[in-house]
């Protein structure tokens, strides 16, 4: 694993751009219809407050594959995140919420195939 703190000051600048999209286009847009659609029962669901906090997750280390991968990118990225997000739920009356969120793990992408025009990545 190589060391990418550089990536960790761009994550600290944008977390506060990305929270905004995240509870908008992601959470309130898509995740909250598909949890109504998914049982009438969970058709009043909704979220009460959704702030993941001042402090963004961390990039511990990232390994980049280059044996053995032909055509395709290849990465493990470790990501460390113990923020001090607030998330608050709401069903049937019940207000529910979580705090105090931490999790340690590894992304794996690959990006492929590798094509010869831009974006340089197939679908």
């Amino acid at each position: 694993m190589e060391r990418a703190e550089w990536i960790n000051r761009i994550i600290k600048q944008a977390w506060p751009y990305a929270n905004r999209y995240l509870d908008q286009a992601i959470i309130r847009d898509v995740l909250v219809p598909l949890v109504r659609e998914a049982s009438s029962t969970l058709a009043d669901f909704s979220f009460q407050k959704l702030d993941l906090g001042e402090i963004p997750p961390r990039i511990e280390g990232v390994k980049v594959y280059t044996d053995n991968v032909r055509d395709r990118i290849m990465m493990d990225i470790e990501v460390i995140y113990a923020g001090d997000a607030i998330i608050k739920a709401k069903l049937k009356g019940i207000v529910c919420g979580i705090k105090n969120i931490q999790f340690i793990g590894d992304i794996r992408i690959i990006l492929s195939p590798l094509i010869n025009t831009i974006p340089l990545v197939g679908a």
